[in-house]
């Protein structure tokens, strides 16, 4: 039944957005699973109104193909590398997305940056 399906919690959680796990991120240039969870995860996403964060973004072909595929953001190290909160801003201002700034605010930008795949 669906009383204790995984699918029925998400269905009645109060979530904005599904985040995709590194470990499927990673592998979908190699794994044609991968990227088949990758893909239905961002379409199961998209058909219940959420967005999508997909994790372990290391190379542009990943990037590249999370833009295709429609996902909306992405975390990782082809992004950027952790760093101090005092290095946020020149590092958004170098991307040319100081925008960030504004819709965010400059307080909150060191509790996660989330940099979005479109164009």
């Amino acid at each position: 039944g669906t009383g204790y399906s995984s699918l029925s919690y998400l269905q009645r959680l109060p979530a904005h957005a599904i985040k995709i796990d590194k470990s499927f991120v990673m592998a979908m240039a190699t794994d044609a699973g991968a990227e088949a969870i990758v893909r239905s995860v961002i379409d199961l996403a998209r058909n219940m109104g959420m967005s999508v964060v997909a994790e372990g973004v290391e190379d542009r072909q990943t990037w590249n193909r999370l833009r295709d595929l429609g996902c909306d953001t992405a975390q990782g190290y082809f992004l950027a590398h952790p760093m101090p909160a005092s290095d946020l801003i020149d590092w958004a201002a170098q991307l040319g997305a100081m925008h960030l700034c504004d819709e965010i605010g400059a307080n909150e930008l060191s509790s996660a940056v989330l940099v979005t795949v479109a164009g």
